[in-house]
């Protein structure tokens, strides 16, 4: 028989191990509690996430923070860029999925946050996150012009750009006033500093596609530009389309129509007004030296005076706001905007007018190009005129002026034809 003390003993110990099995089943139940906390915990945060990020039915604002996806967190914490165009921007990419729509206006500053896909995630000026194109933004403020400046200058080597604006009285009563700007650009080298641009880039999709002339301009570091004839509104076969299309000294079209006297530019710089087939073919043409044709139907100077045709029918003209080309010698040219139809309190001019001032300011040969809302004249970042539609117009193309180092051993005396 077991003595009394080894059977209190056994007891003792059966009592412990008891007492230890309660505990490590405690500590159990506390390890599961806490890695089911932690679970429901990761879940909760990261669920959120997901659902927050509309990847679930794109039910909410769908997109990937630049500062998840960058080395860099602060990188994109305050990004204020410019709205291009009036747009409605909404609350998913999926415009029909959207709680709510916000209307920008070109200029609207906005801080984006996010970018998905072809799209930047934005917040609003009133505080709410929206998607936008891409394309509808820019990183550069245009510059705010002083309405009481009339004098603008920029001298580079080789080349010279002066700008006046002028306010006059242009008819009988005290308030038929026009406002205009006269650009005198004087270059070393035209060729190398004129250059045309196509909205898209080619003449093709420039009857697709329309860009601002700031936006033109700023693609190609000009200085200085105005709209050009507007031709990608009339390609495509119409009847209007230019007849002879010759642009940076690439032909993109040509026809047998003859319809009015023409513009071309040389290398030179040299301009020359002719009605299609004066010149021999747009081969031919490229082949001489000519780097641009323009056509919008009114030659405006021709050997330094008015074309008589415009003087006789001026009174067929309405007054509108304009802009022109003029030449006064093979490295000078002049660029004058006219505004209208009430933009700066300017009636505007009529073909005749315009003509009499690309001759007052010395013009030997001068051509109108696009006019009305598209009239625009953009020096360093700024719009000098007031469009008017309020605001820039997207148009077909512009002529640019490019400030570049002279490299060229061709002189600026030549000429052609």
């Amino acid at each position: 028989m077991k003595k009394e003390s080894e059977m209190k003993d056994e007891t003792k110990n059966e009592h412990n191990d008891e007492e230890r099995v309660e505990e490590e089943g405690f500590l159990t139940k506390r390890r599961t509690l806490l890695i089911v906390v932690v679970c429901l915990a990761i879940i909760l945060i990261f669920g959120w996430r997901i659902i927050s990020s509309g990847v679930l039915g794109n039910g909410g604002l769908d997109y990937t923070p630049v500062s998840d996806s960058s080395s860099d967190e602060e990188e994109f914490a305050s990004y204020k860029m410019y709205v291009l165009e009036d747009c409605l921007v909404t609350d998913t990419i999926d415009p029909d999925e959207a709680d709510y729509k916000i209307s920008l206006t070109y200029d609207d500053e906005v801080t984006v946050v996010g970018v998905e896909d072809d799209y930047y995630l934005i917040i609003a000026g009133d505080g709410r996150k929206a998607y936008i194109k891409q394309e509808l933004l820019t990183a550069q403020k245009p510059k705010e012009v002083d309405p009481d400046q009339t004098h603008w200058e920029h001298k580079s080597k080789g080349l010279s750009i002066e700008i006046d604006k002028y306010t006059e009285n242009d008819g009988a009563s005290s308030e038929d006033i026009i406002v205009y700007w006269v650009a005198n650009v004087k270059m070393k080298n035209p060729n190398q500093m004129f250059q045309t641009v196509l909205a898209g880039g080619d003449y093709e999709s420039s009857t697709e596609t329309k860009e601002r002339c700031s936006e033109m301009a700023e693609s190609v570091d000009a200085i200085f530009a105005v709209n050009g004839d507007a031709c990608g509104f009339r390609g495509n076969g119409s009847e209007y389309e230019d007849p002879i299309l010759i642009r940076n000294g690439v032909l993109y079209h040509e026809d047998d129509r003859d319809i009015g006297k023409m513009l071309a530019i040389y290398k030179s710089g040299t301009m020359k007004l002719f009605r299609p087939g004066e010149l021999g073919s747009g081969e031919h043409m490229v082949s001489e030296g000519v780097t641009d044709t323009f056509w919008f139907d009114t030659a405006l100077v021709e050997n330094g005076e008015v074309i008589s045709s415009l003087i006789s029918s001026e009174s067929n003209f309405d007054r509108a706001p304009y802009t022109a080309i003029g030449q006064v010698d093979n490295n000078h040219y002049v660029f004058i905007c006219v505004d209208g139809r009430g933009s700066n309190d300017s009636i505007g001019v009529t073909y005749t007018g315009m003509a009499r001032l690309m001759q007052k300011y010395g013009c030997e040969t001068a051509y109108e190009l696009d006019g009305g809302g598209s009239t625009t004249m953009y020096f360093d970042g700024m719009v000098l005129n007031e469009p008017s539609d309020g605001r820039q117009r997207s148009i077909s193309d512009a002529i640019c002026i490019i400030p570049k180092e002279d490299n060229s051993t061709e002189s600026s005396a030549n000429s052609d034809n």
